[in-house]
């Protein structure tokens, strides 16, 4: 199956899960997607942002960091990505390389709103 189905079931169970309006999804800081053997990671930054942006509209739709293609694949040392499931759990949830992840990249607004 294509990995961009994954990306799309996300969207999917926050939109038509049981718990779809308590607000899981607005907990989840970073998304892990994967077909079994391609691997990527997204942001769940501006997805409230996206949700209005869309609602209401016809026609066009604007690609927000919401879009898959703002997935992005892990990547080793010397910058080639990882794009195995193994590969990629082992290095991308290792505890530094979360935390890193998490302290050093994420910026709240005073909306409280993060940016990835």
């Amino acid at each position: 199956m294509d990995i961009k189905e994954a990306f799309n079931q996300i969207n999917r169970y926050q939109r038509e899960s049981f718990w779809s309006g308590s607000g899981l999804f607005e907990y989840i800081q970073i998304f892990v997607i994967s077909n079994g053997t391609l691997t990527k990671y997204y942001s769940n930054t501006t997805r409230n942002q996206h949700i209005k942006e869309n609602t209401g509209k016809s026609g066009k739709t604007k690609k927000t960091s919401n879009s898959y293609e703002f997935t992005s694949w892990w990547a080793d040392a010397n910058n080639r990505p990882i794009t195995d499931l193994v590969g990629f759990s082992k290095t991308f949830f290792a505890k530094h390389s979360i935390l890193n992840l998490l302290t050093k990249y994420c910026v709240f607004t005073s909306d409280k709103v993060s940016f990835g």
